[in-house]
This record gives structure tokens, sequence and C-alpha cells, in this order.
């Protein structure tokens, strides 16, 4: 992003030949959400969601200056429920489609996203060629056209956030509703520290395995969640989950989030009035539960907006088929939006979607700065008619002058 921003906004004449990029997200990544939630890595965390960089970034960081792009996909992860936080085929973190959400030259390596910049395959088999490359045959890429950002295929549930003290335990019911297909779950600790225990809607606990669950633990702290498991066809129902402190949990305990995404089951659509308001400008926040192509009544529905800054503002949705509220933002910045709604099916069982939006909120000049510089503007005209007026006068005497001395 930074490099694409640097072609596009500042650089002046050409200084660079190819852009080669390793796993960049073009289209965001919905795993961004987690550590987001616990207020890290603000505010890469809330640039790198889907809708920030389909939305707003792709739309305005369109030029290239001839520039041709490169990027490759890792896709090491193919099914779903192996997934943890994003569609599938993906590196852990970052989708195939992600890569290419605008036009580059792309390519796909069985590699998860940390050993991308590590692995010598990589290096040799994609990016030593391109390195390699005579002067004379860099190409003249021409600026894409900017298409409207597609909404994530994936529906999640809320994100989960707790703390689990040194010794203990936290537990979170998480609700499956009937005909999800998948539902996959990504855990983020900071500390790298806590264990989870699963209980199905049956109530047993169930042992994962990277085989039968594509259980998965990331050690690097830079990644965008620690933990990742999922399962095909789950029984629908209340399903427990139990985090847990280890040895390795630090004295104070260790802070936590969750997000569970399903495939099938009921669709969130959610709408904004504008993703760049201005300072004062009021943003219209919209949201519909579509099961079997049926609106369900959204009996509950909060917009959770956390600021860069990481103060968090929580607003109530209006119930109905089509659910909504406002926000006006005091001051410019970036805000994450969580759209959160609640509905029943029509057998009665809950369902709990989130969407997660991202607001860049412009700067306006205000009234009384208008009226300033209007007021500067004015009294350097008068000044300078002023000068005009007085150059005018004293040519005028100095001719009187000669015409009398003469």
């Amino acid at each position: 992003m930074i490099a694409r921003y640097y072609i596009d906004r500042v650089m002046q004449d050409r200084d660079v030949a190819q852009l080669i990029m390793l796993g960049s997200p073009m289209g965001g990544s919905d795993c961004a959400v987690l550590p987001a939630a616990l207020g890290f890595y603000l505010p890469a965390s809330i640039e790198i969601r889907q809708s920030y960089m389909t939305g707003v970034f792709n739309q305005q960081i369109t030029h290239r200056n001839g520039i041709e792009f490169y990027d490759l996909g890792g896709t090491a992860i193919l099914e779903a429920f192996k997934s943890p936080c994003t569609d599938i085929p993906n590196d852990t973190v970052v989708s195939f489609d992600s890569i290419n959400a605008i036009p580059l030259r792309s390519d796909k390596f069985d590699v998860i996203h940390s050993n991308l910049t590590l692995s010598q395959p990589v290096f040799d088999s994609f990016v030593k060629p391109i390195l390699t490359k005579s002067v004379n045959t860099f190409v003249d890429s021409e600026d894409p056209t900017p298409t409207p950002g597609s909404e994530s295929p994936l529906q999640f549930t809320r994100t989960y956030t707790g703390h689990v003290d040194r010794n203990g335990s936290t537990e979170l019911t998480i609700n499956i509703d009937p005909d999800v297909s998948v539902a996959s779950f990504a855990l983020y600790d900071n500390s790298r520290s806590v264990t989870t225990v699963v209980r199905g809607a049956s109530g047993k606990v169930i042992e994962l395995s990277p085989e039968k669950n594509g259980f998965i633990k990331l050690e690097d702290p830079s990644s965008l969640f620690y933990l990742g498991y999922g399962f095909q066809d789950p029984k629908p129902g209340p399903w427990k989950i139990s985090v847990q402190a280890t040895d390795a949990t630090p004295s104070n305990g260790a802070d936590f989030a969750i997000s569970v995404y399903f495939v099938g089951g009921a669709k969130l659509e959610t709408r904004s009035s504008t993703l760049i308001p201005k300072v004062g400008q009021q943003v219209d926040l919209g949201a519909s539960l579509i099961l079997d192509g049926e609106q369900l009544e959204i009996s509950a529905g909060q917009a959770v907006i956390r600021g860069q800054d990481g103060k968090v503002e929580t607003l109530e949705f209006q119930p109905g088929r089509n659910a909504s509220t406002s926000w006006t933002s005091s001051s410019a910045g970036l805000y994450a939006v969580d759209i959160i709604v609640t509905g029943l099916a029509p057998d009665g069982s809950l369902i709990e979607r989130t969407n997660f939006l991202t607001l860049q909120v412009q700067p306006e000049i205000s009234s009384q700065r208008i009226t300033i510089n209007l007021a500067a503007i004015l009294a350097a005209v008068l000044i300078l008619l002023l000068l005009v007026f007085s150059m005018i006068f004293w040519i005028f005497r100095r001719m009187v002058r000669q015409r009398k001395s003469s």
C-alpha cells in the first residue's frame, strides 16, 4: 500500500522500474478485525479491512505512471473449514482473490503468508526472473479504472473479546444456526500464550487436529491471528469455547479476540450513505438480514465505531426488516465500523451476523476560517489598490511639476 501510494502521489520522476509484491492484500483481509478489536496495529489494522481497501484506497490510488505491478499469492489453504478468517484459496490471512483485487500480473505458490518473504523457492521462481529482466523489456502499464468494491463472501458473527487471568479461563457461547455448512474460528492473543477447549452443540469436547479441523498455531508476533480451526457441517446450536491460560501466560493475564465466519445460512447486507464523509456530515447506516431470499426481522442491532486512537462509540439500530441508525463525526480520521445484528430464523433459532466497514472522515474548513481567509483576501486587495492609487497620484504630481518647471 505504501509503495502504491508513493508511485501515485509522491514520485516526481520515474525512479521505479517495477513493483514486486508478496502476499499484499490489494482487496484487504478480514483477519485484520482481530487485532483491531483489541486496539493493536491501529490504524494499520483498520486500513487493511476489505471495505477500506476496495471502497476507499483502490478508488483513489490508481496512477501507476507506466509501472508494471506483480503480486504473488500463497495458496497453502484450499478448504474453507481449514481457513481461519478469509476466503479460499489463501495463505492463512490473505486470499488469492484479494491479491487480484486490482489489475496486475499475479501467480500463486503453496506457502503460508509468514514464509513468503523467507522462501528460497519463492525467490527463485517468482522474484528473481522479474528482477533480472533487461531494462528494455519493461512495459508501460496503463492506469486501471476503479471498480466498485465487492462485498465479502464470508459471513461473520460478532468479534468476541475477553480477558484470561493467570491460571484462569473464560467461556464464550457462540450460536451456530441451521444451514451453516462451515464454521471457522480464529483467535488473536498478543501474548500467544492461551489455549482453547471446544464443546460442540452436543456438549462433547472436540479434539482439534490439523487434518480434521485445519488446526493451526502461528507464533509470529506480527500475525493477524494466533490459533485457527474450523468445522465442516457443524451441528446447529450453542457451542462453548473455553479460553484457558497456560504456564506461558503472563502474570497479568492475557486479552484475546475471537472471530467466527460461516459459509451458508443467513446473510447480512449493510449500507453506508458514504465511506468518505466530512467532519460534521451525517452518515446513514443500514442493515438487512436475508435467509433463503427472505428478509428476517432484526430484533437488535449495533454499530460499534472504533477510532484510530482506540476510543469506542456504540450506536443502537432501530429494529425492523431494514434496521438503521446514523452517526456524525466530530473529528477527522479513520474509523472502524462493526455493524452487528441479531434476528430469529423461522424455526426460532438465534442468528447473529456482523459486517466490517471503514470510514475515512475528511477535515472540513470551518466557517470561521473561511471568514478569516476572506477578510485577509479583502485586506490584501485594499492594500494593493491603495498602493496602485498612491503610485498613480505620485506619477501625476511629478508630471504636473515637470510642466510647471518647463
